[in-house]
């Protein structure tokens, strides 16, 4: 559903004055005062959402403690949640409907009907599922960039590839090309956090030239707009699923040649559905492998914590063994098990060893996984087509290849 002109129905807390527009007159001296916030106002956003949480307090539902922008109905009888976005709200309940009547005694409301997209993702519903992606979305960046027919390849970028510093030199041939790269770098980011985990590394790798950006960062983006060519209809699937998360966690030692840096990726799953990934240069330098690997494993073990809030404020029951945290490395997987110190690790920030406080707490279980099955690699390292290929499967799925079939019924 949409609210029209949402930002109009929050009433203002500061004073705001305007001067009159021309064609009205007022006394000397005098000028209007705003009663509710308008569009342009920096306040309005939150006016709105504090009009709306006070609006979905009213009707007994409360905000996540993970996400603010996620309602929860606390009537027992009626399971229901809203996810918020400025104006757009999702509705997922076996009652719809009711909410729909509820709001719209408040608001002047716009019913969109079932779920078919939402910022630019394509949402289909099946019989067993529900595909999301941005197939139109990749057709407008390759026409953007005159590269629709290009010739398509089976990688995002070539194995082992390196991307250091532009010189001044290729800086200057860059910006001869007169293209924005930062604009350019965006486009392909929205894809690869929304729905293309494939892209993921490639991006972060690209993101690191956003100030200075060369001719050879040109050429790796422009090999990465060739490999959705091939891949334009690739998406995420969705299905019916137990309420078990797994989340791998690993890293690339020391893999950033100018900084030797490490880079950490990671894999949040959902029974068999891939619900959340991130693949980022880590901040400080490890010196070792496995403090590379510990450290992941502490971002892998933060986001567990975050999806363990988000389904606790959902009502679901939590516990440590539907929790698990995957790593392939056996030394740091011992480090946050066993609280001991040694020469070469006694060094490592103590943030890191929240770690083993959280296990001890038995809020969520690590475990070892081989180094063949560490789904996260995809977010590390550009790898070679068969193994990218191999995990990309694990991952996402083309939805142009999948059966159609008829749709849910609305709220299911």
């Amino acid at each position: 559903m949409d609210a029209k002109t949402a930002f109009l129905n929050s009433p203002l807390t500061e004073d705001i004055y305007l001067r009159p527009p021309a064609g009205l007159e007022l006394s000397p001296g005098k000028c209007y005062r705003l009663k509710k916030s308008i569009y342009g106002l920096k306040q309005s956003p939150r006016c709105w959402y504090q009009e709306l949480a006070s609006f979905f307090k009213s009707i007994h539902f409360a905000p996540s403690a993970a996400d603010a922008c996620l309602f929860v109905s606390r009537s027992k009888d009626w399971p229901c949640f809203v996810h918020v976005h400025v104006d757009d709200m999702t509705i997922v309940s076996p009652d719809v409907s009711r909410f729909k009547k509820l709001i719209s005694q408040r608001y002047e409301m716009e019913d969109l009907g079932e779920l078919k997209h939402i910022l630019g993702i394509k949402a289909e519903r099946l019989v067993d599922c529900l595909r999301l992606s941005q197939a139109n979305l990749v057709k407008k960046i390759l026409i953007e960039f005159d590269m629709q027919n290009a010739h398509s390849v089976l990688t995002p970028m070539d194995p082992g590839v390196y991307l250091p510093a532009a010189s001044d030199e290729d800086h200057s041939l860059f910006q001869a090309l007169q293209v924005n790269y930062r604009r350019a770098v965006g486009l392909i980011n929205y894809l690869a956090i929304s729905t293309r985990p494939d892209l993921a590394f490639s991006v972060s790798l690209l993101s690191q030239h956003l100030e200075k950006p060369g001719i050879q960062h040109w050429r790796a983006f422009k090999r990465l707009l060739r490999y959705l060519v091939g891949t334009q209809h690739l998406g995420l699937t969705l299905s019916r699923t137990d309420i078990l998360i797994r989340t791998y966690a690993d890293a690339s030692y020391a893999n950033c040649p100018s900084t030797r840096r490490s880079h950490t990726g990671l894999l949040v799953y959902l029974g068999q559905n891939l619900i959340h990934w991130k693949s980022r240069r880590q901040p400080s330098v490890s010196s070792s492998s496995t403090e590379a690997e510990y450290k992941a494993l502490y971002e892998g073990g933060q986001q567990i914590l975050w999806f363990r809030q988000l389904l606790l404020d959902m009502s679901f029951s939590v516990s440590s063994p539907i929790l698990t945290l995957l790593g392939d490395n056996q030394p740091s997987i011992s480090l946050a098990k066993n609280p001991m110190s040694s020469n070469r690790t006694m060094h490592i920030d103590v943030k890191f060893h929240w770690l083993r406080e959280q296990l001890s707490l038995n809020l969520f279980t690590l475990s070892y996984v081989s180094t063949t099955a560490m789904h996260a690699d995809l977010l590390t390292k550009a790898l070679h087509r068969v193994k990218h290929q191999e995990l990309r499967l694990l991952t996402t799925q083309d939805a142009a290849l999948k059966e159609q079939r008829p749709s849910l019924k609305e709220g299911a």
